[in-house]
């Protein structure tokens, strides 16, 4: 049920480090349908190249909208 979907928070978090061009569209569709979105600056394994970043964004997100 779409309207079911339209009341979850929705985040995007984009690696830039380097970014790659095939996760470009997934990003700007984020962007145009609302989402909240948050960048690193590292590569694809977020997790494993920035355990400290990455843990700390989501606390972030987990804390609520900003």
């Amino acid at each position: 049920d779409p309207g079911i979907l339209a009341q979850v928070r929705q985040v995007y978090v984009r690696h830039t480090g380097p970014p790659l061009a095939s996760l470009a569209p997934s990003f700007e569709l984020a962007v145009a349908a609302g989402w909240e979105t948050h960048e690193l600056p590292c590569g694809h394994d977020m997790m494993l190249a920035a355990p400290a970043e990455t843990a700390a964004l989501l606390h972030t997100i987990a804390a609520g909208p900003h």
